[in-house]
């Protein structure tokens, strides 16, 4: 690193600036949700935006502390939702709410930046197509120009949209993920080829729209200064250059669709139709497919494998000896509670009962006998299990109902990487469900155990592709077999081998149990498997079914991620468009017209980056520290402020004609074992070495003036990149307090230096 006195400050011209953004600060109004609020419904409760920093009130008082900071900039995002709150109609309140904004931004002296699509669009545009729909950017036209005629004149800097390679994370999901990275999400069982579809066309709207926009508020302000943001995630930069050959060598659809099938399979580095089957009848011969045995979906499990939609939900409730005196859960405080090792119930324990004692058990035939020797005792767990003790005891046990616990969600787990396993999986539990045999098994069930069923709920999201060859098909009618699927996948060598492994359950009656008459396993996992089992072969009985132990479950799905799991993820990201810098090819004409058309390259007046983690060299550790980052995991994020001087030189070599504006760069309290402080100097630094070799840098905007509600993530120091500190969760003040960093960056601003 650099001494003060190794660097010139930075000139008189140059700006610093603070950045915020309408969704992360100006709290939820039910009459003008946008799409995110949407996706939130869908997430953690804690995450959800809620009333975030009251900015939409409380405004003024930030944009002062950006001024007593010394800023001369200060970004802020319009919130389109509430601008346009049905298609063609807009809120004139709204309007005004922003020019009183702008007004005060240029009152203190400052420059408004401002942001006119920051991740978030009106539902009423997502009901339309949303981003990928051909008329995207015409709707997206119609509403900058109601921006720009009002607002043209007044704001010098304006930015389309913030960071638009990163939209992608919305329609690609990488085979390890169970979930999209952004909204709107596609359905569960969206091929690689619908991915693929709507990425092209995601891209090429995002060119076409930030066209439009251009020429759009140039007509209203020729002096005003337009551009985007692209994030950069700080790659070596040989490495960076290797890697954007991804994107250049796209030339339609079906380059695309190489890459994208890299992201959406994980398919063996060496595969082939001979070897497929050799893993398929020899190394894959007794491996489990697919594993139901009443298993729950939990975040941990998440985390080992992949997870289908759910098939039922249960209740957690406690079982007693029948001769027990006392009939609610108050009369059993502080005894003990037995709970069988590996099941939810061993981990829901504490919350449910803090006074209780746990003893935990192998199984549930210790647990009954414990309870039996120990009459002052009660077995915790789902009311399906109990249920079906209580049937193969009669009169021996009853049932104490607990307070509201929560869903336990049962679900069929596989091996994390084969989308197109998981697609089968889905669609079969999708298609059980609208079923004649599910509507008699729901009936049984209810009329034996006396438990009213509850089925999961239908999602709309992710049965948009998958409900209509339901539907054809019919209730309690095949589809008929798959084809076969790639050669390399999990699938395939399923198919291969030609039959289906699934695990069961064998001691819980409804769900997977053993006929004393028949020796037979029957319930409802045993008709999924053999519907699963239809589905790939055509054939039901091309199943084998395997009891399994309760604490084998996930082990019998596979083991957890290891580090040829996290160099093979290395390796499909380094070789697709996920990390490439394809907005700025696009801008330089460097990439194909099908992903950007002609007469879309150079609409620009700056180059706007934002720059927040990198690694100097290729070192596994610190890349896949540096691809979790993507994934907000900031604390753990690698800080390498050289990276950004390289980013620097690099868009000045490629556009030496065009200003650059640091549009984001800031660090939670601490990330890396860096304080905040510290590293807001050292990127300064770097700025101040790329103008010392004759970069044009023309601002360095800090991200944020406050904490802000991060996407998806809970308030923390780990998700808080405020200057000024909101304790956002307990202070219904929303008092903002500075921070050591703040106290840095006014001293930056006035040293004009790191």
């Amino acid at each position: 690193m650099f001494n003060k006195g190794d660097l010139p400050p930075l000139p008189d011209s140059f700006r610093f600036g603070v950045a915020t953004a309408d969704h992360q600060c100006e709290g939820i109004d039910p009459n003008y949700e946008d799409i995110r609020d949407w996706w939130e419904k869908k997430g953690d409760p804690k995450a959800a935006r809620n009333k975030a920093t009251d900015f939409w009130y409380l405004y003024e008082g930030d944009i002062d502390k950006a001024k007593e900071l010394g800023c001369s900039v200060f970004r802020f995002s319009i919130a389109w939702s509430r601008i346009e709150p049905v298609p063609g109609q807009f809120n004139q309140e709204a309007i005004e709410h922003y020019k009183k904004l702008i007004d005060k931004i240029i009152s203190s002296n400052m420059k408004p930046m401002l942001t006119l699509h920051h991740f978030t669009w009106p539902i009423h545009v997502q009901d339309r197509g949303g981003m990928t729909a051909e008329e995207f950017p015409d709707i997206y036209a119609n509403y900058v120009s109601v921006i720009a005629s009002h607002f043209g004149k007044d704001v010098p800097y304006w930015i389309t949209f913030n960071e638009p390679n990163l939209l992608m994370g919305g329609y690609l999901k990488p085979w390890w993920d169970e979930n999209y990275a952004a909204p709107p999400g596609l359905p569960e069982d969206a091929t690689t080829a619908e991915q693929v579809d709507a990425v092209g066309m995601l891209i090429r709207n995002l060119f076409l729209a930030n066209k439009k926009a251009y020429e759009i508020i140039k007509a209203e302000n020729p002096h005003a200064q337009v551009g985007v943001n692209q994030y950069f995630y700080g790659l070596p930069l040989w490495l960076q250059q290797l890697v954007n050959r991804n994107a250049s060598a796209i030339k339609g659809a079906s380059d695309l669709q190489k890459q994208a099938d890299r992201l959406a399979l994980k398919r063996d580095l060496i595969r082939g139709d001979g070897i497929s089957a050799f893993r398929a009848n020899t190394l894959g011969k007794n491996k489990f497919d697919v594993v139901l045995a009443a298993l729950t979906k939990t975040p941990e499990r998440m985390e080992q494998a992949a997870f289908s939609e759910d098939y039922f939900i249960a209740r957690q409730q406690l079982l007693v000896g029948s001769s027990r005196i006392g009939a609610d859960f108050q009369d059993l405080a502080g005894i003990e509670i037995v709970v069988v090792r590996g099941t939810t119930s061993e981990k829901n324990l504490p919350r449910i009962s803090k006074d209780s004692q746990a003893v935990v058990l192998d199984d549930y035939q210790k647990a009954l006998q414990y309870l039996d020797q120990r009459g002052d005792s009660a077995l915790l767990a789902d009311n399906t299990i109990l249920s079906g003790i209580m049937e193969q005891n009669p009169g021996k046990y009853k049932i104490i109902e607990l307070q509201p616990t929560g869903s336990e969600k049962y679900a069929a787990a596989i091996a994390k990487g084969d989308r197109e396993l998981l697609n089968v999986v889905n669609f079969t539990i999708r298609a059980f469900n609208e079923s004649e045999d599910m509507a008699l098994w729901k009936s049984k069930y209810e009329e034996t155990t006396g438990l009213a069923t509850e089925l999961p709920l239908k999602d709309a999201r992710k049965l948009a592709f998958g409900e209509s060859e339901i539907k054809a098909s019919g209730p309690g009618k095949s589809p008929g077999a798959i084809a076969k699927a790639p050669t390399g996948t999990v699938l395939r060598r399923i198919q291969d081998r030609g039959h289906l492994v699934v695990g069961v359950r064998e001691d819980l009656p409804g769900f997977g149990y053993r006929n004393p008459e028949t020796g037979d396993l029957e319930g409802i996992e045993i008709m999924l498997a053999n519907a699963m089992a239809e589905r790939i072969f055509g054939d039901a009985s091309k199943v084998q079914l395997k009891p399994l132990a309760i604490q084998k479950r996930m082990t019998a799905v596979g083991p957890a991620p290891n580090l040829l799991d996290w160099i093979f993820r290395q390796y499909t990201i380094l070789a697709t468009i996920m990390l490439t810098n394809w907005w700025y090819m696009g801008m330089a004409g460097e990439l194909d017209e099908y992903l950007c058309p002609r007469g879309c390259e150079n609409k620009m007046d700056f180059l706007g980056l934002d720059y927040y983690w990198g690694i100097p060299s290729l070192h596994i550790e610190r890349l896949q520290r540096l691809i979790e980052a993507a994934y907000r995991h900031f604390d753990q994020a690698p800080v390498w402020p050289g990276a950004l001087y390289d980013i620097l030189k690099d868009l000045s070599q490629k556009f030496p004609d065009r200003p650059i504006i640091i549009c984001e760069n800031g660090s939670v309290k601490i990330a890396d074992g860096w304080e905040r402080e510290k590293y807001i100097r050292e990127h300064v630094k770097e700025v101040q070495r790329a103008i010392r070799d004759g970069m044009d840098v023309e601002a360095y905007v800090c991200w944020s003036i406050t904490s802000n509600r991060e996407w998806d993530l809970v308030f923390s120091d780990a998700s808080d990149f405020g200057l000024y500190n909101i304790d956002l969760d307990h202070d219904p003040l929303l008092t903002r307090k500075p921070t050591e960093a703040a106290k840095a960056f006014k001293q930056i601003i006035l040293d004009r230096r790191g």
